[in-house]
């Protein structure tokens, strides 16, 4: 066996993993409402401020435009796609199911 050295290649090894993930993502937050028994009105728990003010992130916004219009696919696709993973969108941008 001959005694030597080694050197760095020049080009490197990447590994990634690819977790299979739907186009959005959504974080749902239960809020409590109780009742008053003797007036009836109604109470509401404050959403929590990681919620934010804003029901679409920009991020969310940005995938839908890329899919629709860099990738040609239509809204009914997406809507149907993210329903049968679990966090359904609307299928119009306009807000019309």
């Amino acid at each position: 066996m001959s005694e030597g050295f080694l050197a760095r290649a020049t080009s490197s090894r990447c590994g990634l993993a690819h977790p299979g993930l739907s186009a959005l993502s959504a974080t749902g937050w239960s809020l409590e409402k109780l009742r008053c028994d003797t007036c009836g009105e109604l109470f509401s728990a404050p959403a929590p401020p990681e919620a934010g003010a804003t029901k679409y992130a920009e991020s969310a916004e940005v995938t839908v435009a890329m899919l629709r219009y860099g990738s040609g696919l239509p809204h009914y696709r997406l809507a149907r796609l993210q329903a049968s993973l679990g966090c359904p969108c609307r299928s119009r941008p306009n807000g019309n199911s």
